[in-house]
């Protein structure tokens, strides 16, 4: 789990409730988000121009989280020709790809686990 699982003012499901009706209704809020695509599991980033690798930090990145890149715009598109993510921490990861000279390389990423 990303350091998000230890970070304060996130809120969550709880664990206890105070009634069942209370259990049903968090839950169904919860359950519907994630029904939707909210799994508040994305980010976006600009890649350092003139570099091989940008730092990405985010509280919910993990040392075993997966991610997912995608372009948002053509410069993007280039410096992710060819990418990886060698180095991945509690709150950070870092992506290699190719330089460009270009300072809005554009990208969205999605993170698991």
């Amino acid at each position: 789990m990303g350091s998000l699982a230890n970070a304060t003012g996130i809120q969550g499901v709880p664990v206890v409730y105070h009634s069942n009706e209370e259990a049903h209704r968090v839950l169904g809020i919860a359950i519907n988000l994630m029904q939707i695509g909210g799994f508040r599991n994305t980010g976006t980033k600009t890649l350092k121009a003139n570099a091989v690798s940008t730092t990405v930090s985010d509280m919910r990145a993990g040392p075993n989280s997966v991610y997912q890149l995608m372009a948002t715009n053509a410069n993007g598109e280039a410096a992710l020709a060819s990418w990886s993510i060698r180095t991945r921490t509690s709150g950070s990861f870092v992506i290699t790809h190719v330089s460009t000279s270009t300072a809005d390389a554009s990208i969205a990423f999605a993170l698991f686990g």
